[in-house]
């Protein structure tokens, strides 16, 4: 993506689509080549593409390619043809899990050397710890890849994020805890950089779980959170209200018509009521791991929800582990979404019947 928001081309340098939008053919960038010096060539293109798809596949990115019916090949060309119309198809490709990869013994791909088409080559890999690159001197595009070589750290503590960041042993630091913006502010040697964006958080239930199957539980829950609490305590007012909807404020069919949820102790004891309930309790799993503020969200929901008779335990889990153990295994946790580049591509992947990342099994 541009600066703009709009897509920019890298291995496909250019596409085109029939005005239904049913067939799309990207020409493929002539002299991209990966690290190893094999040349990137529309075949491997369509065997990269084809891993995320099929029976076999598990991949995140499986629903994004459903509706694809045919890839095939025409020259320097890519064609894909679609079940249906889709205008925003290219956008899929922006989708990270679908870096184009070179010819293997996995269903046709290797994933795991991390030879890639990129502007800096993998060095050195350890998963939830470090990840190092070097800069790629044959990259196809000289306008990027500027610096010698990148070291990126997975840092879950925030404290230990911010103090990296401050003392200068980082140079650069994405979701910083929203409490400290104003002491960050202050260092000389700090910009922040505040974009509005897609990303969002939420709550998510497992509708195939009691008593989450009760989409009254569930209206109740919804009107038992102070939204504009958490925005202002959480997010110290980098970020707006929600509506239980993933479409945000920026993207271009967010409905500014369709009424807010609201915090309403009454009417959530009416849907308790319609569950046939007096009062309930449940228990929502959290972690920092989450998001930066989610165990304090977490225990301000707690709060705001005694006064609609709900007893909402919040059960604090350790960072390590917390998107392996306990997002999408236990029933009521907190989510962090970053934002698609489209309102399809954010439908598909997460609420969609049967995609692998529908946390809401809905």
């Amino acid at each position: 993506f541009g600066r703009d928001g709009s897509i920019e081309p890298e291995v496909a340098e250019s596409w085109e689509a029939t005005p239904d939008a049913k067939s799309w053919r990207f020409k493929i960038r002539a002299g991209v080549t990966f690290h190893d010096g094999q040349a990137v060539t529309p075949e491997i293109v369509v065997t990269a593409i084809n891993y995320h798809r099929g029976e076999e596949s598990t991949s995140a990115a499986k629903p994004l390619l459903d509706g694809i019916t045919d890839i095939s090949v025409d020259g320097d060309t890519v064609v894909f043809t679609l079940d249906a119309g889709n205008a925003d198809f290219p956008a899929t490709f922006t989708d990270y899990h679908l870096a184009i990869l070179p010819p293997g013994d996995d269903r046709g791909v290797d994933w795991r050397s991390g030879n890639g088409c990129g502007p800096y080559k993998l060095t050195e890999f350890s998963p939830g710890v470090v990840a190092r690159f070097e800069k790629n001197e044959n990259d196809w595009n000289p306008d990027r890849g500027f610096f010698d070589s990148v070291e990126m750290l997975a840092v879950v503590d925030v404290n230990a994020r911010t103090t990296a960041l401050v003392s200068g042993d980082v140079q650069a630091a994405d979701r910083p805890d929203l409490k400290t913006i104003a002491m960050l502010e202050r260092a000389p040697n700090l910009d922040i950089h505040s974009v509005a964006g897609n990303l969002h958080y939420t709550f998510a239930m497992n509708c195939t779980v009691d008593p989450f199957t009760d989409a009254n539980v569930r209206r109740a829950l919804k009107y038992a959170v102070n939204r504009q609490e958490l925005v202002d305590k959480i997010l110290f007012g980098y970020g707006s209200v929600g509506n239980d909807v993933p479409i945000g404020r920026g993207q271009r069919f967010f409905n500014a018509e369709m009424p807010q949820t609201e915090y309403d102790p009454d009417k959530a004891k009416f849907y308790l009521k319609e569950a046939g309930l007096d009062s309930l309790s449940v228990s929502l799993s959290t972690s920092e791991a989450a998001y930066a503020g989610a165990v304090d969200a977490a225990v301000l929901f707690q709060n705001s929800a005694k006064g609609a008779g709900i007893d909402l335990k919040v059960d604090r889990k350790p960072n390590d582990g917390y998107w392996s153990d306990v997002w999408m295994k236990d029933p009521f946790s907190a989510v962090y979404w970053s934002g698609r580049p489209v309102e399809d591509a954010m439908l598909t992947t997460a609420y969609s019947s049967g995609a692998a990342w529908n946390d809401t099994f809905w």
